[in-house]
């Protein structure tokens, strides 16, 4: 919207009696443009999550604009629109799409700024064919660095509770056969007795250690995060390994875990709606795990209980078994 109110001032702007008489040339590729962004902003009124096709409109929109300018600086002006233009690619549109659109408005300002009255050399050509992409491109491992450091648990190293939002709504996305297909939730036993009674260092260690003999056991799409304290989330999609990692993680030493899977939830929820269905599934699959945790958790204290066995008990033996 920014751009196409900005275009249509420039355009006032070159007509009015105040611009000194200077030819900006011809206004066609601005009202081109206009008409490009209005119907672009039209578009994303009518469905606000499809970005693609307002975003090519924007990319046309900057190309027409640089086919008609007769001056080298109004060139260049656009030129650092448009790497800026890439770069809100780089951020909003999936991966692929969005390095094939910047491409093609490298290619396209470069083309328009050829045939353009504006006088041009190779070197501007060359020049402008290489910031589009490469502004496009650091901003990419810029903003993939802070989203990764956002989406990290610092101590395991593995997602935090942002990060398996984030992985879930692209798993809700999925194709069938890498859609999600069960949750794990995962409890540390009697990590607080360790913190007091071995001190933090210790149960960073005995934290450090279940992750690690996690991920041995999942197969290498599925999503593993820390959600807090000392429970952990996971989640396997469509693979021949999962129900051998489910039976291994349900068989982790010092651990309880909870499991429940997609398809015990396919028949409860109306079909056709896509991923609002997937992400209902998911939601419902968490919360029957959280369910599984809390019975098995509970199974494991009525058995202490029956044997008179504390948890700082069950830890000293346990302790005493790995070493």
């Amino acid at each position: 919207m920014a751009t196409t109110a900005v275009i249509a001032v420039a355009i006032g702007w070159a007509r009015s009696p105040i611009s000194s008489g200077r030819d900006y040339g011809a206004a066609t590729g601005g009202l081109l443009a206009v008409a490009l962004g209005v119907a672009a902003l039209l578009w994303l009124a009518r469905r606000p999550q499809r970005l693609v096709p307002a975003a090519a409109a924007a990319c046309a929109a900057i190309v027409a604009v640089m086919a008609f300018h007769t001056r080298h600086s109004a060139e260049l002006l656009c030129l650092v629109t448009a790497m800026f233009l890439a770069m809100v690619l780089r951020a909003t549109v999936p991966r692929r799409t969005a390095d094939i659109m910047i491409v093609g408005l490298a290619a396209g300002c470069t083309a328009a700024w050829a045939l353009a009255p504006a006088p041009g050399s190779a070197f501007m050509y060359v020049l402008a064919a290489l910031v589009i992409p490469l502004a496009a491109m650091i901003f990419g491992r810029l903003s993939d660095a802070l989203v990764l450091a956002a989406h990290t648990d610092p101590l395991t190293g593995v997602l935090n509770r942002a990060g398996w939002d984030a992985a879930m709504t692209t798993a809700a996305q999925a194709s069938r056969r890498r859609s999600p297909t069960a949750i794990a939730l995962i409890d540390l036993d009697d990590l607080k007795i360790t913190n007091d009674t071995e001190g933090h260092f210790a149960g960073d260690r005995r934290l450090a250690n279940l992750v690690q003999s996690v991920r041995a056991v999942l197969p290498p799409r599925a999503v593993f995060a820390r959600m807090g304290g000392d429970e952990f989330a996971v989640c396997l999609t469509g693979s021949d390994g999962d129900a051998r990692a489910v039976a291994t993680l349900q068989a982790l030493d010092g651990a309880t875990v909870g499991v429940a899977f997609l398809a015990d939830f396919t028949a409860d929820l109306p079909a056709g709606q896509g991923i609002d269905s997937t992400t209902a599934r998911l939601a419902a699959t968490y919360a029957a795990a959280d369910v599984d945790l809390r019975h098995r958790k509970a199974a494991r204290q009525v058995g202490r209980s029956a044997t008179g066995l504390t948890a700082e008990d069950a830890r000293a033996a346990h302790h005493g078994r790995r070493s």
